[in-house]
């Protein structure tokens, strides 16, 4: 019965990770034309780092 608890916790988190993917690649749609290319790649190598 633990192991089950432990497997929904990390479906919850990893459903929040996505969550945060998504809302993430959606700011970054709105980052200015001339700052996109910089800032959108430093954003999502931030946000897909292990660290």
């Amino acid at each position: 019965m633990a192991n089950n608890a432990k497997t929904n916790e990390n479906l919850i988190i990893y459903q929040k990770y996505l969550d945060l993917v998504y809302y993430t690649n959606d700011l970054c749609r709105k980052y200015p034309k001339s700052e996109k290319p910089a800032l959108a790649a430093e954003t999502k190598a931030a946000l897909y780092s292990r660290s």
